[in-house]
């Protein structure tokens, strides 16, 4: 529907329009070419009726990449654009992508909090690597802020990572905190995990990650939410120590925990120990970016260890003292994404029978069930060829 439209032809609609048409709003801050026009436009609309101000509840910023020293028409592109942000008290949900400096914009923490009180979300997105994520975990004050999410590479812009105060975390309202791509240095890390006061979801998708006992970090990181915690999922991690694993079983409260198949190396008793002997009911395992040789591998040996490692790790859980209390389920995610089709010709020697993804995983899920384990998988991409064990 064209708001714009029902607003100009109908007047008996028309404030119901507006409320709908200026709910949303972006703002991109660039001084040349369309983008000069638009900013215009916009802040005639706005600043000519400033009722509109109070209508949007959703903002999305973004930020250009200037190459060059701002020009006087840019400075005062910031100012005018700041004037309309300064009087959205009522927005609840907040995007900047783009990158951002302290060229652009001027002490961004305190402004958030002060222009923008009624915040839920804030979500990052975009080439803000000159953006210090430790001046944000300092700077903001929300109290009403639930949910903050990042993607990018945040490093400052003199690029030294360095820890929070120590009196500004435990302190946020956050419950949910969505971290993807990389953060130079574990001290900011841990500082964003630790900056809320009862954390109850963490995704952690973090690109590169240096550090070889992540596992072990992030079960230490996270202890000050024992008892919150319930939703957590980590993503690629290019180094492990072998034998090391997620210790789900300190954790109270975790319902689901995700992680991709090239972190489980750890024997099928460890992991059926520090992964189910709490509360955690749901497993999800990623195949995306794995080698997938737990399922299916170059070798028929691969392939049979492999098999083997699951049953081993079924009859592990089986005899947890608390499974028989509480029904537990394992997730395949993405354990058909096709491999390159130099694969199938170190197949076509391996056994004397063919079986396909689906197939394998459907034998998976009949040998969970004689354990008490529910077990679903998702294709994701089909092979486009049947494997031979």
């Amino acid at each position: 529907m064209d708001l714009t439209a029902v607003m100009l032809s109908c007047p008996r609609f028309r404030r119901v329009a507006e409320r709908l048409r200026y709910k949303s709003l972006d703002i991109f801050l660039v001084n040349r070419g369309l983008g000069k026009r638009y900013c215009s436009l916009i802040y005639r609309s706005l600043m000519g009726r400033p009722q509109r101000l109070t209508y949007c509840q959703a903002l999305r910023l973004h930020f250009p990449q200037y190459t060059t020293e701002l020009t006087l028409g840019d400075l005062n592109l910031r100012r005018r654009m700041e004037d309309i942000v300064s009087r959205l008290e009522n927005v609840q949900h907040l995007t900047i992508d783009g990158r951002i400096s302290s060229r652009v914009l001027d002490d961004l923490p305190s402004k958030i909090s002060k222009y923008m009180p009624q915040l839920k979300t804030i979500d990052l997105f975009g080439c803000a690597e000159n953006l210090d994520i430790i001046e944000l975990v300092e700077g903001l004050n929300l109290p009403m802020l639930e949910s903050f999410r990042m993607h990018g590479s945040f490093n400052g812009e003199n690029g030294n990572p360095r820890s929070a105060d120590k009196n500004k975390l435990g302190i946020a309202s956050v419950t949910s905190l969505y971290i993807e791509k990389y953060i130079q240095g574990p001290e900011p890390l841990t500082s964003l995990i630790q900056w809320p006061r009862a954390l109850e979801k963490l995704c952690l998708r973090p690109q590169n990650t240096p550090y070889h006992r992540f596992f072990k970090m992030i079960t230490m990181v996270l202890l000050p939410y024992k008892e919150t915690l319930r939703h957590l999922e980590i993503g690629p991690l290019n180094v492990l120590v072998p034998g090391s694993i997620f210790q789900a079983c300190f954790f109270s409260n975790l319902d689901y925990l995700e992680f991709e198949m090239d972190s489980l190396i750890c024997t099928p008793e460890v992991a059926a120990r520090e992964l189910f002997s709490g509360s955690l009911k749901t497993l999800a395992i990623d195949f995306r970016n794995g080698d997938l040789r737990q399922l299916y591998a170059t070798s028929r040996e691969d392939v049979k260890t492999g098999i083997k490692w699951w049953e081993e790790f079924l009859q592990e859980m089986s005899q947890l003292p608390n499974l028989q209390t509480a029904r537990r389920e394992i997730v395949f995610k993405n354990v058909g994404r096709e491999r390159d089709l130099i694969l199938r010709s170190s197949w076509e020697d391996v056994a004397p029978w063919a079986r396909t993804m689906d197939k394998i995983c459907e034998d998976f899920k009949s040998q969970a069930e004689e354990f008490g384990v529910t077990l679903s998988y998702e294709l994701g991409v089909t092979l486009s060829y049947e494997l031979e064990i």
